[in-house]
């Protein structure tokens, strides 16, 4: 009888964000996935030791650059909320400020003179459920493997009799 494989959870934020708002997007996936409601109660919770919180934790693997990201943007990380309802951050696309918002987003920057610049509203990043075999030692997932072909000329047949 083999062992049951242990399944934790990998968060992939989308690199092509800015910093902040990609430190949003992993508050929002990491608040919903260890249940609280903000990163205040999520502090006192593991402050606590709260067993619930404790237990998501260990499922869940943040490499060291998203760990970074939560840190450097604790502020931003501090205004959102999975909800209900969802409080999140729209980030300009002229200036790089942001706003909270917890419905739709204003259609032009009001955070900087004169910027006419766009928002885009930050979206939960994506978690997903992988074996614990497959990460490597910096918590990426292992790509699979690529199977090579035999080395061989393409038209010298298979048999030659």
């Amino acid at each position: 009888m083999t062992g049951r494989s242990t399944k934790v959870t990998v968060i992939t934020v989308d690199d092509s964000l800015p910093p902040v708002a990609q430190a949003a997007s992993l508050a929002l996936v990491l608040l919903r996935k260890v249940g609280a409601t903000d990163m205040g109660e999520f502090g006192r919770r593991v402050l606590a030791s709260d067993k619930p919180v404790i237990t998501s934790l260990g499922r869940i693997v943040l490499s060291e650059h998203q760990q970074e990201l939560l840190r450097d943007h604790s502020g931003a990380c501090a205004l959102v909320s999975p909800g209900p309802p969802r409080r999140t951050i729209a980030v300009c696309s002229g200036c790089g400020q942001y706003l909270v918002v917890a419905g739709s987003v204003p259609s032009r920057c009001a955070l900087s003179l004169g910027c006419q610049g766009t928002y885009a509203k930050v979206a939960p990043a994506k978690a997903e459920q992988v074996d614990a075999t497959t990460l490597t030692p910096s918590g990426q997932v292992r790509p699979d493997p690529v199977l090579e072909e035999p080395a061989g000329d393409e038209d010298e047949e298979p048999f030659d009799f």
